[in-house]
């Protein structure tokens, strides 16, 4: 995941990659991950709205641990 989120990163403008993961605590997660001008732009879908309010909590923690490996996230959505 880490190593597709470095090629994003250097690759130029609209570009997305779109992940799925389903870590049991958590269900299913739909990633959009977008380059846009000003950075990275990140969509995450939940499937429980639980995980979408803790996700929506945490977006920031999540973007600071992002920024921490070199990349550059101007925006993290969570939805249901």
């Amino acid at each position: 995941v880490e190593n597709a989120l470095k090629e994003i990163a250097r690759s130029k403008d609209g570009k997305t990659i779109s992940l799925r993961l389903d870590p049991p605590e958590l269900g299913t997660l739909k990633i959009d991950v977008s380059k846009r001008e000003n950075g990275l732009h990140a969509r995450i879908v939940a499937e429980s709205p639980a995980v979408s309010n803790l996700l929506r909590e945490r977006a920031g923690e999540l973007a600071g641990v992002l920024r921490k490996i070199g990349l550059d996230v101007e925006k993290i959505t969570v939805s249901v």
